[in-house]
């Protein structure tokens, strides 16, 4: 056997003090590496030590895998004699050049070179797998094995379950029947009945979500290290920010569960709609997981840190993918057959994150016209009471910056087939409101009017009416809104009201609030098994509160799941 020179060791191999990155996976050369002598020769000698470390590794989460020139049958007989085969996934024992085997394995365990461990103790070997996989760890048995199992590049995580082998050998088997079919790969996808969960318990989840953002590479979109105890500390408080929503995905299919493989952090107002944080562990790679939760949220904005493994339209049509509520928790995840409608103000953007992919919103949002920026508020009777035969012949709202004649006949078709209705209207109560000169009566948002004070007061005047309206007078617009909602939605649809926080409120603003409620509470209360009154004085824990308005994201789990609350306690829940 040709014996490497001390300068060639020190150009091809590292030194065993010095492992430049965390080791994910070892491959294994056999012949006078993980065993003494060869074995198509004289016969070998068994390394029992050897053998321990690949169970101590497996127990730190870090795998191992086979490139070995051999008798495949031979060397598999012999390291299941010695009750170790197990503990090597994607093993390639041939008398092939070893360069592309040990690619092959590095793209099928979905890993990068760089957290690749290679053993072998010839140098040719060495020298020819660098040259086919660029940024690997190369090293010879005799100088890393007895420092292994304590240099910190190898520490791993505590894994005495050996769930990540389990999972690598759940991709091991679906490799393997992927190339025994002759079925395209989407046929083979469609096969594997897919499923995901959202778990919005985030601090139960929080160790997995640092490490998936600090570890995951080839799926991580966004890469926003947590570097310091600080930063971990800063990205855990952020939770609780306004407009944050956060989530984790689970994956399971006919091979297995794979855990907790993703998490998402989505920032969402009337102006903005941006993923901070989308990363997804490498063992869910080409399924189509991440495109299928990217479409799944709405396709928001996000800033792609290159390199990624591919692009998040990878997959023309994603149709192999499900999503499966936990088993062991009440979720607010409607099937996808089952169609959310919501209506009112911005605190419904961060309800709907928790709720179905198969939702429509009209909820704040910002519209430009002329460099201004008008707010469109839909939580406005007249959206819901305006005649549409004048809406649509109406001047004045066509060059109105609100909502439009479209949508209200969208409204309009979307309440007659919902499935669950969420509604808030407690804004109804605020701003001004105007008639036009064909009789539709509006609320305008107080930005707005400045915006017509200062820059279109003339062509305002011209086409619009303020009107007085009392508090009497706007629940009563009010009234008849959710009346119109209860009386063209499916008798089976239910409709959930949300109260006002009462809650930092003073004067006036806290009178209104409470009338709000009561009327909201008497409503539902008169139309019992079709409405359901959301307490959220109740319900939102003050801890949750930012302001009279606004809450935390906890406060709108808290929300989503009274609702799932008492969907099942009414025996409402949606089929499946």
């Amino acid at each position: 056997m040709v014996q490497p020179s001390a300068d060639l060791l020190t150009i091809s191999t590292i030194p065993a003090t010095s492992v430049p990155n965390d080791v994910k996976l070892v491959i294994w050369d056999l012949d006078d590496t993980f065993w003494k002598g060869t074995l198509a020769e004289s016969g070998i000698e068994f390394v029992h030590s050897n053998a321990a470390i690949v169970r101590t590794l497996a127990a730190r989460g870090i795998i191992s895998s086979i490139v070995s020139k051999n008798d495949y049958d031979t060397a598999k007989a012999i390291l299941e004699r010695e009750g170790i085969w197990e503990y090597f996934v994607f093993p390639s024992i041939s008398f092939d050049p070893k360069g592309q085997r040990v690619a092959d394995i590095i793209d099928n365990a979905a890993l990068r070179a760089d957290n690749v461990l290679f053993l072998d103790d010839n140098i040719t070997n060495l020298e020819e797998v660098r040259y086919f996989n660029n940024g690997i760890m190369l090293a010879r048995a005799d100088e890393l094995l007895p420092v292994m199992l304590d240099h910190p590049r190898f520490s791993g995580k505590s894994d005495l379950g050996l769930q990540r082998l389990r999972q690598y050998q759940l991709l091991e088997k679906k490799l393997i029947d992927r190339k025994s079919t002759t079925s395209s790969n989407q046929e083979f996808l469609r096969s594997c009945a897919i499923s995901i969960c959202f778990d919005f318990d985030i601090h139960a989840n929080f160790e997995r979500i640092v490490d998936l953002v600090n570890r995951a590479n080839q799926l991580n979109f966004t890469k926003k290290r947590l570097k310091t105890t600080n930063d971990i500390e800063k990205f855990r408080s952020s939770f609780d920010d306004y407009g944050v929503s956060t989530g984790c995905i689970s994956c399971q299919d006919r091979y297995g569960d794979y855990g907790v493989v993703g998490f998402f952090m989505l920032k969402k107002n009337r102006k903005l709609f941006e993923l901070l944080h989308f990363v997804f562990s490498c063992r869910t790679m080409h399924m189509g997981v991440e495109q299928f939760v990217y479409e799944y949220l709405g396709q928001p904005d996000i800033a792609i840190a290159p390199e990624v493994a591919y692009p998040l339209n990878y997959h023309s049509k994603i149709d192999w993918i499900t999503v499966a509520a936990k088993s062991d928790r009440p979720t607010t995840l409607l099937h996808n057959k089952n169609k959310l409608l919501l209506v009112g103000g911005c605190e419904l953007l961060q309800l709907a994150s928790f709720c179905s992919p198969n939702r429509v919103e009209f909820v704040n949002k910002t519209e430009i016209r002329d460099g201004d920026e008008y707010v469109v508020r839909y939580d406005d009777p007249s959206f819901f009471l305006a005649d549409r035969n004048v809406l649509g012949r109406s001047q004045e709202m066509k060059k109105f910056p609100g909502w439009t004649y479209d949508d209200a006949l969208s409204l309009d078709r979307h309440i007659a087939d919902a499935s669950l209705i969420v509604l808030s209207m407690r804004e109804g109560l605020n701003h001004n409101y105007a008639r036009t000169r064909d009789g539709i009566i509006v609320r305008i948002p107080y930005r707005n009017m400045q915006i017509y004070a200062n820059k279109r007061a003339s062509w305002f005047n011209e086409h619009f009416k303020i009107i007085n309206l009392n508090l009497s007078d706007r629940l009563g617009l009010i009234d008849k809104s959710l009346k119109w909602a209860k009386d063209r939605s499916r008798r089976d649809a239910p409709i959930f009201v949300l109260g006002a926080n009462t809650r930092n409120e003073f004067g006036q603003e806290l009178a209104a609030s409470h009338s709000y409620n009561q009327f909201c509470r008497r409503f539902c209360r008169e139309n019992e098994n079709k409405c359901y009154f959301v307490d959220v004085d109740e319900i939102v824990p003050r801890r949750c509160l930012v302001d009279n308005r606004h809450f935390t994201r906890d406060g709108y789990y808290a929300l989503s799941m009274y609702i799932m609350k008492v969907l099942s306690s009414e025996n409402l829940i949606l089929s499946q």
